[in-house]
Order: C-alpha cells, then structure tokens, then sequence
C-alpha cells in the first residue's frame, strides 16, 4: 500500500465493521474483518468511595462531620454532590467511585484514569508531565486507542466511522460513539459522544455516566455526582 500525504480523509459507509491504522508519517491501512492492520511509526522502537484523608486546602473533599457537602459514607449521595478522595504528603490525587477510578503520581504530574463501566471501556495514563499519552477508549462495538510517545504517534480504530482527518499535527476521528481530536502541537486530546475527555497536560475533565472530575495540575481536585 502506498504512502500516504501529509493530508488524508477518509470515509466509511455501511455497517459493517471497518478498522483503520495511523502511523504519522507512515501508512494508513484498512480491513473489512474488523482486525486492526497496526503500523509502527518513528525510531522509537471500582471499588468503595475512599474515606478523606485531610488535605492541605479547600480543594480537598471535607471529611465527614465537618459540616461541608462531602458526603458521609454512610449517607447515599444526591446529584451534584462533591465525592470523598484521597491525598498523600506529595499531593498526589486518589480517587474511586464505583467503577471509576483516578489518581496521580510523580508530584501530581502524570495521571491515570480508568472507567469500566456497562459497555464503556477507558484506559487513559500519561507520562513525562503529560508529554506523553495513551488513551484506549471502547464504547460498545467501536474502539479507538491513541498512544504519543514524544515525536512518535499511532492511532488505530475499530468501528463505523463516518469521517477520519490527518493534517499535519491534527487527527480528527468522526464514529458512532466516538469523536476524537488529537492537536501534537498543543499535546491536547477531545473526546465527545457517549463518554466526554479533555485533557492537555495541565488540566483534565472527565465526564461519564455517574462522575464529573476536573484536575488541574497545579493539585485542585473535585469529584461531584451526576
């Protein structure tokens, strides 16, 4: 298969399941039997709410009893309500309601966010103070799975897609559930449908079925329920 511009667009009709795979500055590769056709790229080779532990400042959920709108752990909590987490002495975030789970680590630098969820699926965790990002996205039948690792970038798509856009810096993927947009320049990744991400190395916002979290790295933190 030839290689591809810098500008590539393409559709899929129909319904069955059509996989595509992205390497920058590679090739695009499609198959009709719904099996991913990966391409190498570059040189580079739910559990219980946790109880508050304190805290170091108004960002932090309020233990039980001290008269702010965490919810006690014995209570059942309504929408809109702030969710309990936890804070080491480094100031690194954990955080878990149901089948959602957050936390971060190197000094609140990275973070990792998993969901699992009915038939939603969300892997994301990043490195090197966001530089660098993995994020493996399933939403019932369809799939996206985006990995930067510095200069290097593979994206790979499982799914009836309606619109797939590579220009330059940007990717811009159009599914059923699924909409993803990924700016290299800006290291920023948006995702819209039936599960909502924003994340650009400084701040986060996740908003899925049950929670809504926003970080920012800096260490404010807050959980509410939906």
């Amino acid at each position: 298969m030839k290689d591809f511009s810098k500008r590539q667009y393409m559709k899929y009709a129909g319904a069955s399941l059509a996989a595509l795979s992205l390497g920058i500055g590679g090739k695009m590769a499609t198959e009709g039997s719904g099996a991913p056709a990966r391409v190498d790229v570059g040189g580079g080779g739910g559990g219980s709410t946790p109880a508050v532990s304190g805290g170091d400042g108004g960002d932090v959920a309020p233990e039980v009893g001290t008269g702010g709108d965490a919810q006690p752990q014995s209570s059942r909590p309504r929408s809109g309500d702030r969710l309990d987490y936890e804070r080491d002495d480094d100031g690194n975030i954990e955080f878990t309601w149901n089948d959602v789970d957050f936390e971060t680590k190197d000094d609140n630098q990275n973070v990792e966010l998993t969901v699992n969820s009915g038939d939603v699926t969300l892997d994301l965790e990043t490195d090197n103070a966001g530089q660098d990002v993995e994020v493996t996205l399933s939403v019932g039948g369809e799939y996206v799975d985006l990995e930067v690792d510095g200069d290097d970038l593979e994206f790979e798509a499982i799914g009836n897609s309606e619109t797939f856009e590579d220009d330059s810096d940007e990717i811009e993927y159009k599914g059923d559930a699924i909409d993803l947009e990924w700016d290299d320049d800006a290291r920023e990744i948006d995702i819209t449908g039936d599960v909502m991400l924003e994340y650009d190395g400084d701040e986060l916002e996740y908003r899925g079925t049950e929670v809504h979290l926003e970080w920012e790295v800096g260490g404010e933190f807050e959980a509410r329920l939906l």
